[in-house]
């Protein structure tokens, strides 16, 4: 069951995928009717994720949970595209509330979020996670005079040919660093 859908995608088929709150469905795109659904699992406070097909046609979803420690993580799953197997699911506490999510040519996925970690609560944080295990390669984060909230709903990733990435978003907040 959707608990209100918070993103969309369409595979190389024309089939659809829809993600909301801890759910995630591919729909037929030639007559609507449901392929697979997978919940998230129980994990407490999630928040609506982010989706994204890599170019294998599998799916990436993103967003907010809360950890075992309770406090607020990024929650990363990647489903197979064809049966909604999970492939894998990685918790990451130094981030909440995903942004923006993208995925490069290799199927490596970043996301752009509000920072959790000691010294950074509050400021952008960027991370890209492992095509083939989710495990984190690399954080940067973006510190400034204030929490970065307005970056939720405005905001956008890319990653060039080159696997450099881009991360726009509207905010009232000077950076202190690049």
């Amino acid at each position: 069951t959707m608990e209100g859908a918070s993103a969309v995608a369409v595979d190389d088929q024309g089939d659809v995928f829809v993600v909301g709150g801890r759910t995630t469905i591919k729909y037929r795109g030639a007559d609507g009717s449901t392929l697979w659904e997978v919940s998230a699992g129980a994990i407490a406070g999630s928040y609506p994720f982010k989706l994204v097909i890599d170019t294998a046609g599998n799916v990436i979803v993103a967003g907010g949970a809360v950890g075992a420690s309770t406090s607020p993580v990024f929650r990363i799953l990647k489903y197979k595209g064809s049966d909604g197997a999970t492939l894998w699911s990685a918790l990451d506490n130094v981030g909440r509330d995903v942004f923006s999510l993208a995925v490069d040519d290799l199927g490596n996925v970043v996301v752009a979020g509000t920072a959790t970690s000691p010294g950074a609560a509050g400021d952008l944080v960027v991370g890209k996670y492992a095509a083939a295990t989710g495990m984190a390669q690399w954080h940067s984060f973006y510190s400034g005079s204030q929490d970065i909230w307005d970056f939720y709903t405005k905001s956008g990733i890319a990653i060039d040919a080159a696997g450099d990435v881009v991360v726009i978003g509207d905010t009232d907040v000077s950076f202190d660093n690049n």
